[in-house]
């Protein structure tokens, strides 16, 4: 019995714990606030932001009056603000808002989650990313949800920003979805997809979050914004719009003149795609394709192609109502069955149809390329999309600096040129661009460059290489020297010292150096000497010449020639001459010839030689005297020796 009831008790447990665990999880995936201490990045203060933690201590800073900074802060990378509660950065209506520069750089709040709103009657709320703004919000994408479920006070919600108060909303894109599930307890309340209430200027924004209003009374909605009393300029909404509102647009719920605010509200080059869903509503409701009831606005160069749904409401695919001398210039609707307006100064179109304004289309001519003309017939605020035109991408202020500075510049974005502004700078779509620089003594250049709504791609450096110097001079005196034979030479060294020398790191501005270099090896080279020719063996075959007994030799007269030929003083490259010179004198000694040797006779009774003049010799015949001198010798020596012997007889 005891285990049958542990058992069941086990089986109990666990039931509990299948239907207990998704709710815990659920409760743990709900998460706390942003605002909390724990969820903030407590030492940042200004700047940079790369964090979602970073970004709550921004809004806390903002919301509690505690911001000092110097009023520009920017992304430096998308934002997932995912498992907790987005508490808005200036949601109050005090003074603690926003007033300075937030650049988004094209980054992403993703996730942004508010569900939390005050219950507090006499307090104003504004609801988005930021609630009230004063300054600048730019170039920022968000996403996520707006979910309200109970409310009693004034509010305010965008995608982007509740309120602008004066303040500036460009480049933005939401995709924030909001569904206000009640009914409001007053009438001053506005849905925008980028911002409730607009009482500044929203420029280049496109929204493609769903909004929906459940009883809205006469709270307007629009897809760029609810209440209009400032600019609205090159947005597009893409998406559905649904609920029982007084007031109802695909750009602007409501737009009138406010005094202290602009003098004449303005809807221009703005595209509307998204459905005007009618959640049960009246003939006394204005709702419109661009704007639902527009007072003493000018609504110029829009079109619509936004499909009306159910619709009860007063219906205008351009304006449900217009009033108060407004303004609707060259604007255009798809053929749906429906006028242009629905209204125009309390009167019905379906009574008066001679009071309707705007031009109907099929679809094939909005597509067409005279229709994107006839869009830019004033200004060229489109271009062409995948299939009908889209607003233009804002242009960016590009400051391209060049080094040198003051170089020639051209840029193009494929084969259009892009003309500077009278400052220097460029205004640029987001896209791929080229940019060409030429300078005098630079290499130049063509670079491609990406224009993107991050700030650091609105600065373009292009540095220019500076051109080599001209080295030729260099090169050729090098090649000199280098077919030189340095062992010819008596000293190298200034030749080597020169050629070593030479800097190849020179530019075009520094060819004097260059040419210096180049002076330097050449004067090394012609101050060259050669080393002084090899005499030995020309001295000595002199020598051997010297030696020789002259006398003994028929005629030494080619040796004593080749030995004058000798010419001193001669290099080493003429070493060839002086061998030459020695050859000649070896040749010279080897060519000699000595004189034949006399045979003499010691016969005394040999019969001498008849003679062939007178008896005697010839004055002046010395043909033989060497000869005769011999014999002159011979018989003194042998007279000598007879003489001797007899005294040495006589002695005996």
């Amino acid at each position: 019995m005891k285990k049958r009831i542990l058992a069941f008790m086990v089986c109990v447990c666990l039931m509990a714990a299948v239907f207990l665990v998704p709710s815990v999880t659920a409760l743990a995936d709900g998460g706390g606030s942003w605002s909390d201490e724990s969820n903030r990045d407590t030492a940042w203060t200004d700047g940079a932001i790369s964090t979602p933690q970073q970004l709550a201590q921004f809004a806390y800073l903002v919301n509690s009056g505690s911001y000092n900074g110097n009023g520009e802060v920017w992304l430096v990378s998308d934002i997932d603000l995912a498992g907790n509660e987005w508490v808005p950065i200036g949601y109050r209506d005090n003074d603690n808002f926003y007033s300075g520069l937030f650049n988004g750089n094209g980054f992403t709040v993703a996730n942004m989650s508010i569900t939390n709103f005050t219950k507090d009657y006499n307090e104003v709320g504004a609801y988005g990313l930021f609630g009230i703004i004063g300054g600048t919000v730019q170039y920022v994408n968000v996403t996520g949800d707006i979910i309200c479920r109970e409310f009693s006070q004034y509010y305010y919600s965008g995608g982007i920003a509740g309120y602008s108060y004066y303040g500036k909303i460009i480049g933005c894109t939401s995709a924030v979805n909001m569904s206000f599930d009640a009914a409001p307890k007053v009438n001053a309340s506005s849905l925008g997809g980028i911002v409730g209430a607009n009482y500044g200027e929203v420029t280049g924004c496109t929204n493609h979050g769903n909004i929906y209003l459940r009883d809205g009374n006469a709270s307007p909605v629009g897809g760029i914004t609810g209440v209009n009393a400032g600019i609205i300029d090159r947005c597009q909404n893409n998406s559905s719009l649904q609920g029982v509102t007084t007031y109802l647009g695909g750009i602007a719920g409501q737009s009138y003149f406010q005094a202290g605010y602009y003098n004449n509200p303005q809807i221009t080059n703005c595209v509307n795609t998204g459905s005007i869903i009618d959640n049960n509503s009246s003939e006394w409701y204005y709702y419109g394709g661009v704007c639902g009831y527009a007072s003493r606005t000018e609504i110029r160069n829009c079109y619509n192609i936004g499909e009306p749904v159910d619709m009860k409401a007063t219906y205008g695919n351009l304006a449900g109502q217009l009033s108060d001398n407004p303004a609707l210039d060259n604007c255009y609707y798809m053929e749906n069955g429906s006028f242009g307006l629905g209204c125009y100064e309390n009167t019905f179109i379906k009574d008066n149809q001679s009071l309707d304004q705007g031009e109907k289309r099929v679809a094939v001519e909005m597509q067409s390329e005279d229709f994107l003309a006839a869009l830019n017939a004033s200004e060229n605020a489109f271009i062409r999309g995948t299939d009908y035109p889209v607003p233009a991408p804002l242009p960016l202020t590009v400051t391209i600096h060049t080094e040198p500075a003051g170089a020639d510049l051209t840029v193009m974005q494929g084969d259009t040129e892009i003309a500077p502004q009278s400052d220097g700078t460029y205004l640029l779509i987001p896209g791929d661009y080229s940019a060409a620089v030429n300078a005098e003594n630079y290499a130049s250049k063509t670079e491609a460059f990406t224009v993107t709504f991050n700030q650091d791609t609105h600065k373009v450096n292009i540095v220019l290489d500076i051109l080599p110097a001209d080295y030729q001079a260099v090169d050729e005196a090098i090649g000199k020297a280098n077919a030189l034979k340095k062992e010819e030479y008596k000293d190298f060294t200034a030749v080597e010292l020169a050629v070593n020398a030479v800097d190849r790191s020179k530019n075009i501005t520094q060819q004097a150096e260059v040419d210096a270099m180049a002076k330097a090896i050449e004067d090394a080279i012609s101050g060259l000497k050669y080393k002084d020719a090899d005499y030995t063996k020309v001295d000595e075959a002199i020598a051997k010449a010297e030696k020789l007994d002259k006398s003994k030799y028929k005629d030494f007269t080619a040796v004593e020639s080749a030995i004058k030929a000798v010419v001193r003083g001669k290099n080493i490259t003429e070493q060839s001459e002086v061998d030459a010179m020695a050859k000649a004198i070896e040749d010279a000694v080897n060519g000699l010839e000595k004189k034949p040797v006399s045979q003499t006779t010691n016969k005394t009774t040999s019969k001498p030689a008849a003679s062939t003049g007178k008896g005697t010799p010839r004055t002046g015949d010395y043909s033989n005297m060497h000869v005769w001198v011999v014999l002159l010798l011979i018989s003194g020596v042998g007279a000598i020796a007879v003489i001797s012997y007899v005294r040495k007889k006589k002695r005996v």
